[in-house]
């Protein structure tokens, strides 16, 4: 699992941040989907921090393909969490990696 965490300037973000997702985010599910390397399952917003989840088999290869959508967000991309397969425990990546 690829998680692009986005830094917010409150614990939750003001409306138009978040208003301001979604349109991101359809790009994201439109080019991952006709990608075939995964899928777009949700986000998750709270803490200072908005998370977009995908999942699938190579998440360098997804975040080639997101990275240039993901970064005309409103808000900057913080860090990218990545969840092997089984494990309980995450790595954290640069967003510029």
């Amino acid at each position: 699992m690829l998680v692009v965490v986005f830094a917010l300037n409150d614990a939750f973000g003001t409306l138009n941040d978040i208003d301001a997702m979604w349109p991101i985010e359809e790009r994201a599910i439109e080019a991952i989907d006709a990608s075939g390397l995964g899928f777009l399952d949700g986000n998750d917003i709270g803490a200072g921090e908005y998370g977009i989840c995908f999942f699938g088999s190579d998440w360098k290869a997804m975040w080639e393909l997101l990275k240039p959508i993901l970064q005309t967000a409103p808000v900057a991309v913080d860090r990218l969490e990545v969840w092997p397969r089984g494990a309980s425990d995450m790595s954290v990546v640069s967003a510029n990696d």
